[in-house]
């Protein structure tokens, strides 16, 4: 992977995460926690395919998290 697809992929991450890429490192945790709440597949009753929505929003989140979470910060 080069690094302008790296720099692009922790742009995406910013985006999915909905935060700039000058948030701090607590406010990119806030919202990350409060996302995987909101998307979390339990918070879509018993229909399998808002379950399934769920878990894949889910798992970008958690994939931007992890991407970003202790990337230094890259300006917009």
């Amino acid at each position: 992977m080069g690094q302008s697809q790296l720099i692009d992929d922790i742009r995406r991450s910013y985006s999915i995460l909905g935060v700039p890429s000058t948030a701090s490192p607590e406010e990119i945790r806030q919202r990350y926690l409060r996302l995987v709440q909101q998307w979390h597949p339990d918070q879509w009753g018993s229909d399998p395919v808002d379950q399934w929505r769920a878990m894949e929003k889910t798992n970008a989140i958690h994939e931007a998290y992890a991407q970003i979470k202790d990337a230094p910060l890259l300006a917009s």
